[in-house]
């Protein structure tokens, strides 16, 4: 019984023998977003496998010769590397000798290697829900957080909108700094990507939150220094937010010039 499940599950699929035919790869797509664990663990192995013959079949870079394929990882970050390492069994083989001359990764690379997976994984449940005919979804696709939200969470119309630009109303939405200016959660961490040496950052710098001859210095300041700005009659507010702010051990103060 073992050999005949053996021999059955080691013939190629309709995928590989047609690659203009994916909606196997389709059915295990869904089976992976819609069903228990124990189901979605074979609906992933069996994912892996259309996804493999169509790579051999399809992929222009599956076809590239070896020496180009090592030349291209030569080049490759280490997280782009690794990315094209799981991607394909091979991938893992041919780059496995050069992984092992690289270092460990370190912790800016993994979190790089970690935003690759959850893009593709927001890639694969968007195409489901794009392809799926569910009349009332009980969550949706949310493509600045990557995940699934509760359709309270959108607009209106949201269900209507493609889930590859839908965002949730908590990235789109204002926060009030002051009353001269307002930001979005996108607007704020793009603030923090562009100031990661600084612990301080400006938000306004409307003459009315502080007077002419009042300056503040670029350099990182300390909480001290900041309590010393208070005491000489400084008009300023502080913003502070755990969750993204606190990220490697920073703690970034917003406030008003």
């Amino acid at each position: 019984m073992d050999k005949k499940r053996l021999s059955k599950n080691s013939k190629p699929s309709s995928l590989m023998r047609d690659p203009g035919k994916a909606s196997g790869l389709s059915k295990c797509l869904k089976r992976i977003c819609y069903t228990s664990p124990s189901t979605r663990k074979r609906a992933e192995t069996s994912a892996a496998k259309e996804q493999f013959f169509a790579n051999i079949t399809s992929s222009t870079l599956c076809k590239l010769p070896v020496e180009l394929i090592l030349m291209i990882g030569n080049f490759a970050t280490d997280a782009d590397l690794l990315s094209l390492s799981v991607s394909c069994r091979l991938f893992r083989s041919i780059l496995a000798i050069e992984s092992e001359k690289r270092p460990p990764l370190p912790a800016t690379e993994r979190k790089e290697f970690h935003k690759k997976l959850n893009k593709d994984l927001f890639s694969a449940m968007a195409r489901v829900e794009s392809s799926s005919r569910a009349a009332k979804p009980r969550k949706l696709l949310c493509s600045f957080c990557l995940v699934k939200h509760p359709k309270r969470m959108f607009g209106k119309d949201a269900a209507l909108e493609s889930p590859f630009t839908r965002a949730c109303r908590a990235s789109t939405a204002l926060l009030p700094v002051c009353e001269h200016r307002s930001l979005t959660f996108a607007e704020i961490q793009d603030l923090l990507s562009k100031s990661e040496d600084k612990t301080c950052v400006r938000l306004c710098n409307h003459g009315g939150h502080c007077p002419a001859h009042m300056t503040v210095s670029t350099t990182p300041i300390s909480m001290s220094e900041i309590f010393k700005m208070g005491e000489q009659d400084f008009t300023w507010v502080v913003h502070s937010y755990s969750k993204p702010l606190d990220e490697a051990g920073r703690r970034y103060f917003f406030f008003l010039e």
